[in-house]
């Protein structure tokens, strides 16, 4: 994904102030995701987005303003076929399991 150098400007989101830091954890959150979110449309796999995420994207149109991770959801059958597939992942992307 490709984002504006504003996108990582310290701001205040609904009068809690974002650090650039923080913005900049956002950025790479949001490319893993459209990365996943790609290799799953490929291989067939179902996820969910859950938690924190789908609050923000609900409620925020976005991150919930202290949030800094993306909760992803999927049945187990979904993870298991995720786990053989892996290796498919570009750098600096990976699966991290036990």
């Amino acid at each position: 994904m490709i984002f504006t150098e504003k996108f990582c400007e310290s701001e205040i989101i609904d009068g809690v102030y974002i650090s650039a830091e923080l913005k900049q954890i956002w950025a790479v959150n949001l490319d893993l995701l459209y990365v996943f979110e790609k290799f799953c449309k490929e291989h067939g796999i179902k996820f969910f987005i859950g938690f924190g995420t789908l609050l923000g994207a609900f409620r925020h149109q976005g991150f919930v303003p202290w949030d800094d991770d993306v909760d992803i959801l999927m049945f187990r059958e979904d993870f298991e076929r995720l786990k053989l597939l892996w290796q498919g992942f570009s750098y600096p992307y990976f699966l991290q399991n036990e």
